[in-house]
């Protein structure tokens, strides 16, 4: 299976690799004694891609069954220390059992799915274009000119590519046993930093047996995910062998799952990054699986960002000559812009935390700044009118 993987992987990620080093020609070229390195970010299962195209990079795809496009010179044979960081945000790390929770509550999944066109208020033509999911190598061919968006989901859903115990597909390195599998695999690497940001957006409460349950922040979630943020968080997490540290979600991935991998060494962030193990970064609170990415109200989110990369760029760089002068100053430089993003996720948290009413909604919605925001307010707003959750 690894040898699959490894060939899929090379296949998708080599033509991103040769894009982005025309983007930035000078990508894994010696200068100065230093090469020369990126720092890769990735949200959701974007940060499981760039920590397997980091492994790639490093240590190759070696036992892989094809031969390597003789164009790319080599770009997968391993030997290749081009990343200085990796940055997942809102990850499966340790996967996430929504594959169980498709098979059991699928038509709310749908909905999901569905309900994000709505939030972010992407219709006509386009939409077609987006939910065409790409799979025709297994018969699934685009949606049909007539084919409504809920019948085309339907017919991929049906496919037995989602079945049980099927592995060639993304859905199967999203699952806890798929992660697991390739934790054998794609290591934390040594000479790489590594942080993970976790995005929770329930609140411990108890169930009438007085069991201990999750409920999603009706305030802050947003609606499209909160039947599978309830469901993550009920009693059919701990139920099903996760554990109740596994009910706290963000909507889509437990925030247990988010922090590290399954083989990796794990750090409390303080301030000062670890190279080579997990920095587990401060926990982002009350914010939804899509919030993070923009999807949200509160534009601190940007400044979370900014001081990430700030301290991005302030990490030592260190020569085959070991620790200098330069790279002893520059540890300095990165303790303080670490502080910088404790900081900057201090204030997001503290202004996710202030809306505790519709008012507090209204007050963030009074002046939209475009249709995007006047479609995202009119969701939540209506949310705020209900109490409506499915039961946990």
């Amino acid at each position: 299976m690894q040898k699959l993987l490894s060939t899929l992987l090379v296949l998708v990620l080599a033509p991103l690799v040769v894009l982005a080093q025309n983007k930035y020609p000078i990508w894994g070229n010696v200068v100065n004694g230093k090469v020369n390195k990126v720092h890769l970010i990735g949200h959701s299962m974007g940060g499981q891609t760039v920590r397997t195209l980091a492994q790639l990079l490093n240590k190759g795809s070696a036992g892989a069954p094809v031969a390597e496009d003789v164009s790319l010179g080599g770009l997968f044979a391993g030997g290749k220390d081009w990343v200085h960081s990796v940055t997942t945000i809102s990850t499966p790390n340790q996967g996430a059992n929504l594959a169980d929770v498709l098979a059991t509550i699928g038509e709310t999944v749908k909905d999901v799915i569905i309900g994000v066109l709505a939030t972010v208020n992407i219709g006509g033509s386009t939409t077609k274009a987006i939910y065409d999911a790409k799979l025709d190598q297994w018969g699934l061919a685009a949606r049909g000119s007539a084919e409504t968006l809920s019948d085309y989901l339907e017919r991929v859903f049906s496919s037995r590519i989602f079945r049980p115990g099927f592995k060639d597909i993304a859905s199967w390195s999203l699952s806890v046993p798929g992660t697991k599998e390739e934790s054998t695999w794609v290591k934390t690497l040594p000479n790489i930093y590594y942080y993970s940001y976790a995005t929770s957006d329930t609140f411990g409460a108890r169930d009438l047996l007085l069991r201990k349950i999750e409920l999603p922040n009706v305030l802050t979630m947003n609606p499209i995910f909160q039947p599978i943020g309830t469901f993550l968080g009920s009693r059919w997490t701990p139920d099903n062998g996760y554990g109740v540290d596994w009910q706290a979600n963000d909507g889509v991935v437990p925030v247990e799952s988010q922090w590290q991998d399954y083989t990796g060494a794990a750090v409390e962030f303080s301030g000062r990054s670890v190279i080579g193990k997990w920095n587990k970064m401060p926990l982002l609170d009350h914010m939804d699986h899509a919030a993070i990415i923009g999807i949200t109200l509160h534009t601190e989110v940007k400044d979370v960002y900014v001081a990430h990369a700030k301290m991005l760029a302030s990490l030592p760089t260190r020569s085959s000559s070991g620790m200098t002068t330069t790279a002893i100053a520059m540890d300095a430089a990165a303790d303080d812009a670490g502080f910088g993003v404790a900081m900057a996720v201090a204030k997001l948290n503290a202004a996710t935390a202030r809306v505790k009413t519709k008012d507090d909604i209204a007050a963030l919605c009074a002046s939209p700044a475009n249709e995007f925001v006047a479609s995202y307010c009119a969701e939540m707003l209506k949310s705020a009118n209900t109490t409506r959750r499915l039961r946990a």
